[in-house]
């Protein structure tokens, strides 16, 4: 664990184009999101690579891609995106990840 960091887990849902929505509200889940086969990983330690949550989330599926933002000066933002095959797989390490500490 280092700095007593909380992954936490949602399914991703896009945002809204900024020419659609100016007043920036968000918008609610879309029908279905539960069907997503992305999760958004949020609360990750700047040292995270991109191995780290490979191998936290392979145990619950095959994983299609792994994504972490990164900032101008190449660190991560906090964040990233772990996407599945299937919506069962992520449903699955979202249920068993909800509170774990990723170090």
């Amino acid at each position: 664990m280092v700095d007593g960091h909380e992954l936490k887990l949602m399914f991703s849902v896009g945002a809204i184009a900024p020419a659609e929505n100016p007043a920036g509200v968000k918008r609610p889940p879309p029908e279905g999101s539960k069907d997503s086969c992305k999760l958004m990983v949020r609360n990750l330690p700047f040292e995270c690579k991109e191995k780290d949550l490979k191998d936290l989330f392979s145990v619950y599926g095959q994983l299609k891609g792994v994504r972490l933002p990164k900032k101008p000066d190449h660190t991560i933002r906090g964040f990233g995106f772990v996407e599945f095959l299937t919506p069962n797989e992520a449903r699955n390490a979202m249920q068993a990840l909800r509170s774990v500490h990723l170090y």
